[in-house]
């Protein structure tokens, strides 16, 4: 994934996806 789609992911949630976000995101970059 590029780091510019996870920035417009971040921009673009509501704040209580952000935790969803950055759960995925580790899981992900694993």
């Amino acid at each position: 994934m590029s780091s510019v789609l996870m920035d417009l992911i971040l921009v673009f949630s509501p704040k209580k996806y952000y935790n969803n976000i950055e759960n995925w995101k580790r899981e992900y970059l694993r």
